[in-house]
C-alpha cells in the first residue's frame, strides 16, 4: 500500500469534503475492530482505503458471491478485513505485504474479529506471489506501487475467473492522471493502467470517483 511521490504530489480534491463527510455520516463504521484499525492508520499516517471504499469492497464481494480473494498490497489488513467479513465461512483471502510486522498485526486484528480462519497472509512481493498461484480467484484487489499497476493488470487477467472482478485503488491519483504534464513513473503507471482497463477486449470497466478513484473491471472472457 505504498504511495509513491506522496509528498511531492499536488493533491486535487476528487470528492467534495462536505459530500464525503455526509457519506461517512450516512454509512458509519459500526464494527469495533474496523474502527480500531482505522484509528491506527490515522495515528501512523499510514495510507488506507478508508471506510467508504471498504464498504464498497464488502458489497462487491457479496455481489460476486466470492469465495477466493487475492489482495495485492495489504498493509495490516484493513481493506482485507472488510472483504473477509463478506466471505462465506469457507472463503479465503490471500493477503500480501513486504513487511512482516504488518502480517503480525493483520493476524491479530483478524483473530479479534473472528475471521482468522479466512486469512492467508504472505510476506513478499505481491506480483511474484500472485504469479505463482495455480488457482483462479473471484476477486483481486490491487493497491501496490503505482509503477507496477500495468504489470498487475496483465497478471490479474490470467488469475481471475471469467465473471470475476479486478478492483484497483488510486486510479485518479490525486487528479494527476488528468494533467498531461505529469510524466513521473507513478503517474505514468496509473495512466497506462487506466488505458488498459478501458481498451482491453476481455473486460468491462468503470472508474468510481470516490476517495482517490476506484476502478472495477469485470472479466468477460479469457
Amino acid at each position: 500500500m505504498k504511495i509513491t511521490n506522496e509528498k511531492s504530489a499536488k493533491k486535487m480534491e476528487i470528492v467534495n469534503h462536505k459530500i464525503e463527510q455526509y457519506l461517512r455520516e450516512l454509512f458509519p463504521i459500526n464494527d469495533p475492530v474496523l474502527k480500531k484499525m482505522e484509528e491506527r492508520y490515522k495515528n501512523l499516517n499510514f495510507p488506507s482505503v478508508g471506510p467508504l471504499v471498504g464498504q464498497l469492497l464488502h458489497q462487491l464481494v457479496i455481489m460476486t458471491r466470492a469465495r477466493h480473494i487475492f489482495e495485492m498490497g495489504s498493509g495490516f489488513g484493513y481493506s482485507a478485513l472488510w472483504m473477509a467479513k463478506a466471505l462465506p465461512p469457507d472463503g479465503k483471502i490471500t493477503c500480501t505485504d513486504m513487511n512482516k510486522e504488518n502480517k503480525l498485526l493483520a493476524e491479530q486484528y483478524f483473530k479479534e474479529a473472528g475471521e482468522f480462519h479466512k486469512l492467508d497472509f504472505r510476506v513478499g512481493n505481491a506480483i511474484n506471489i500472485l504469479s505463482q498461484e495455480k488457482q483462479q480467484f473471484d476477486v483481486i484487489f490491487c493497491d501496490i506501487d503505482k509503477e507496477s499497476y500495468p504489470k498487475a493488470f496483465q497478471l490479474a487477467m490470467n488469475k481471475l475467473r471469467v465473471g470475476g472482478i479486478l478492483v484497483t485503488d488510486n486510479v485518479l491519483w490525486r487528479g494527476q492522471v488528468a494533467d498531461p504534464q505529469r510524466n513521473d513513473s507513478a503517474t505514468t503507471g496509473v495512466k497506462e493502467y487506466n488505458r488498459l482497463i478501458s481498451t482491453s477486449p476481455n473486460v468491462i470497466s468503470t472508474i468510481i470517483p470516490i476517495r482517490d478513484g476506484v476502478a472495477i473491471s469485470l472479466k468477460t472472457s479469457e
